[in-house]
């Protein structure tokens, strides 16, 4: 969000925080699914990352 603001780019960051002051409940909830998705999906990736090469793995 601070990187949205110093440029000027609006994003998911600075929507949210508009919802938040604008108390838009249902935008609130599409912002946070939309993080909590990208997080589990990075999660997802690096697991099948480190499942699928060896030389990830941790000794």
């Amino acid at each position: 969000m601070l990187t949205e603001s110093v440029f000027n780019i609006p994003g998911t960051g600075l929507l949210a925080f508009e919802s938040i002051e604008n108390a838009d409940l249902p935008m609130i909830h599409g912002t946070v699914l939309l993080g909590a998705l990208i997080i589990v999906a990075n999660l997802v990736v690096d697991t099948l990352y480190a499942l699928l090469d060896p030389r990830v793995r941790r000794a």
